[in-house]
């Protein structure tokens, strides 16, 4: 496990970005899809970090300005006049906590008091942190264990997009066969190759109106509920 992040961290260039950072923009794959799913989170009112609780290690290498480790806002954020200040940006927490004190590292000598009171609640804040030697590097909040499970992250989005949209929660039965489930839930996202998504996508057809009826334009609505011949076959299939 620790060479296949060793390997992630490299192919992504990931070695002194924040944690949240799993993937490069240029980036193309698994990883960078990934990305693009976290990024979409706010429209479900969702901001990911708050789902997770960063857990320090005896050994991380989490950033100490721009990780969110301390609170609910990184210490870039919440001290913008120290950060300015700060010779090494990218430090982690080893470069500055040390188990003798503080490892400060600051363009100037003297700081003015407003920055002095800032820097003074700072040290208050780390000072009451503890570091703890475990393994796990974050605690999910959704599971009562702390390790991350996608069917509770699938489940709180479903009723986030269910109060948004006032729309019903999808519920998965196991009675249906997956690539039926799979086929649906790309149908709800207007994703199954009709041809009205066809021709969005640059796809040249002989002619985009539906083979069953020769009717009315392929959509994902016709095919599946207003067609005649839909209709006929849901008729068979309920009597």
């Amino acid at each position: 496990m620790c060479l296949w992040k060793e390997c992630i961290i490299s192919i992504n260039n990931l070695n002194k970005r924040p944690v949240t950072i799993i993937a490069k923009k240029s980036a193309n794959g698994t990883w960078c899809n990934i990305a693009k799913a976290i990024q979409s989170l706010p429209e479900y009112d969702v901001n990911h970090q708050d789902l997770f609780t960063m857990i320090l290690t005896s050994n991380t290498s989490f950033l100490f300005w721009k990780d969110r480790w301390c609170g609910t806002l990184t210490l870039q954020e919440r001290f913008p006049r120290l950060y300015s200040l700060e010779k090494k940006k990218l430090c982690t927490i080893n470069d500055r906590i040390k188990t003798d004190g503080f490892n400060w590292c600051w363009k100037v000598q003297q700081m003015v008091d407003d920055v002095l009171s800032d820097f003074i609640s700072l040290c208050s804040m780390i000072s009451d942190t503890n570091t703890l030697p475990v393994v796990n590097c974050f605690r999910f909040k959704l599971s009562t264990d702390g390790k991350y499970i996608v069917h509770s992250l699938r489940k709180y989005l479903d009723a986030k997009n269910a109060i948004l949209q006032s729309g019903a929660q999808i519920n998965w039965s196991k009675a249906v066969p997956l690539k039926i489930r799979c086929f649906i839930w790309r149908a709800l996202l207007d994703r199954i190759p009709v041809a009205a998504n066809l021709e969005i996508r640059g796809i040249k057809l002989q002619s985009a109106t539906c083979p069953l009826c020769n009717l009315e334009k392929e959509t994902d609505d016709h095919l599946l509920i207003n067609c005649s011949v839909a209709r006929q076959a849901r008729g068979w299939i309920f009597n």
